[in-house]
C-alpha cells in the first residue's frame, strides 16, 4: 500500500527501494510525492487532488518540507526506542479502506473483498468474498474507484 488517499482522492504516493543482504535490509531508498500547489493533473491516476484544491489556499513547500521531515524524523525515533507496535497499530488504524468491502483489480479480474491489514512483508491481506485471505505485492491489486 503505497498511495495516500484523502476520501477516495489520491494526494500522495511513497516509493521503496530495499536492499536485501541475506533475509535482512541493509538500506532503503524512499521517494515521496506529495500533491501540494497542483490543480491540473498530467498523470492517469484515478481522482487526483492536491492540499491547495482541499484546502483553497496555496502552500509554502519549504515549510511543508520542514513539516515531513520533522514527522519522519518523529516516527524512526520512535522506531529505534522499538515502537513498532505502535507505529504498525497507527497505520493500520489509517490504513485506507481496512475492513470495508470494495471492488478491486487484480490483472484482468475484478473481485470484492475487504482489505484485513498488511503482511510482514508489505504485502496486501484482501478477505475474498469465498471468506479466504490472498495477499498482493506492489502493484499486483488496485481499487476500483469511480471518478469524481
Amino acid at each position: 500500500p503505497n498511495d495516500i488517499y484523502v476520501d477516495d482522492r489520491k494526494i500522495a504516493g511513497i516509493l521503496i527501494d530495499n536492499t536485501l543482504r541475506g533475509d535482512q535490509i541493509s538500506c532503503s531508498i524512499v521517494g515521496i510525492g506529495l500533491n501540494l500547489n497542483q490543480i491540473c493533473f498530467r498523470s492517469d491516476a484515478p481522482n487526483p487532488v492536491s492540499l491547495k484544491i482541499l484546502t483553497n489556499e496555496e502552500h509554502d513547500c519549504e515549510k511543508c518540507l520542514d513539516l515531513l521531515c520533522e514527522k519522519i524524523e518523529n516516527r524512526y525515533r520512535q522506531l529505534i526506542k522499538n515502537g513498532i507496535e505502535r507505529i504498525n497499530s497507527d497505520y493500520l488504524n489509517r490504513l485506507y479502506r481496512i475492513n470495508e468491502e470494495h471492488e478491486f483489480k487484480s490483472g484482468n479480474t475484478i473481485f470484492k473483498g475487504k482489505i484485513t491489514g498488511v503482511d510482514n512483508f508489505g504485502r496486501l491481506c484482501i478477505e475474498l468474498k469465498n471468506r479466504k485471505n490472498k495477499v498482493f505485492g506492489y502493484d499486483e491489486v488496485s481499487f476500483m474507484i469511480k471518478n469524481a
